[in-house]
């Protein structure tokens, strides 16, 4: 098969490597069962949610399901309970969406296996009337592992914070600010408009550790309370906006990683095709192998039958190669050509076959 499972193998490697990043939700965040803004909507996250980011493709990122985030199952799939857990005991057992104000559960996100342990969450049973008399009931569970959520990329974005409204913030905090020494007032002034620069620079480029440490050397000085108050809750928003940079930068730092991930995987399916259609180039005939009445000094031979039904050589296989196995497919033949007269056509002395096509 040559270049193929060397291929097949390092394509499937690279499209699950990357390790997740967590950002924090500066705003509020939609979250989705499926990377579709029709999809169920399972929550809305406030700020400063911490979101464990997976991916990103064709703008929605893939998250971890949220530490408040509800699925609902079928209580007649599960055993007996014990504390917050239990065991599934069905064959299999439909995972559904849920949303802690729902009345009703939301589409199926993914099914489990018996065996499989679901975890409860303390929200009370839907129990719902099904058919004539019957009733299901559905209980609140943790999303399991592979159960995962979608937010859009530019809602993420944006919800990383807004340097205008942060600048606006500090600003105002400033015009509240109490009356303060001279001598701190001035420098708290100097440090502030350094501030309010980097603020207006994208989150993740904020450089803000030199900020802080003015901050906190002032604060040194500062004897009187008004001052020490008023640096406190400086360090206090500078800390918060530090968190938010490092988010940030993980963040893009994340969806760089993916999409180049993504272009790998693509040059891999490209050069893939090409090594496909290269050994298709090669073989000496391509069609479907079938046995035939036809003898060539006293062996059976086979006929290899093109797309149009037709014939295109008869062909003379090997004991080692189970023929068999090759009779419902389509076979790139390779071998040594001729035409032989006897036949009156195309003759292989065929040295290999191979599967082309689909599950090749």
């Amino acid at each position: 098969m040559g270049l193929f499972p060397l291929l097949i193998v390092w394509l499937g490697l690279n499209a699950v490597e990357g390790t997740p990043s967590v950002v924090t939700a500066a705003s509020s965040v939609d979250v989705f069962a499926a990377p579709d803004s029709g999809s169920y909507l399972s929550q809305t996250l406030g700020p400063g949610a911490k979101l464990t980011v997976r991916g990103e493709r064709d703008g929605w990122i893939t998250i971890d399901a949220p530490a408040d985030a509800i699925d609902w199952i079928d209580a007649s799939t599960l055993g007996e309970r014990s504390g917050n857990q239990a065991l599934v005991t069905a064959e299999v057992a439909e995972v559904r969406s849920g949303r802690i104000d729902a009345k009703w559960p939301g589409p199926p996100t993914c099914s489990l296996r018996r065996g499989d342990m679901v975890q409860f969450v303390k929200l009370a049973p839907l129990a719902l009337r099904v058919g004539r008399g019957g009733k299901t009931t559905w209980l609140a569970i943790r999303p399991p592992a592979s159960d995962m959520r979608f937010v859009r990329s530019d809602a993420l974005r944006s919800s990383m914070g807004s340097a205008v409204s942060r600048d606006s913030a500090l600003t105002k905090a400033a015009h509240d600010d109490p009356p303060i020494p001279a001598e701190i007032s001035d420098e708290l002034v100097r440090i502030d408009a350094s501030h309010r620069s980097m603020l207006r620079e994208q989150v993740e480029a904020w450089e803000l550790a030199p900020v802080r440490d003015r901050y906190q050397a002032l604060a040194k000085r500062a004897t009187d309370p008004n001052s020490r108050a008023i640096l406190a809750r400086r360090l206090e928003r500078l800390q918060s906006e530090m968190t938010l940079a490092e988010s940030a930068k993980k963040f893009t730092t994340l969806l760089k990683q993916s999409r180049k991930r993504d272009g790998e995987v693509e040059r891999l399916k490209t050069r893939l095709e090409q090594a496909r259609k290269a050994d298709r180039e090669a073989y000496t005939a391509i069609g479907m192998i079938q046995p035939s009445s036809k003898e060539i000094e006293g062996r059976r031979v086979h006929v290899l039958i093109g797309s149009d039904g037709s014939s295109v050589a008869y062909l003379d296989i090997p004991p080692g190669i189970d023929v068999e196995r090759f009779t419902t497919r389509r076979v790139g033949i390779r071998g040594t050509l001729r035409y032989d007269e006897a036949l009156a056509s195309r003759f292989i002395v065929v040295r290999d076959v191979e599967p082309v096509g689909k599950g090749d």
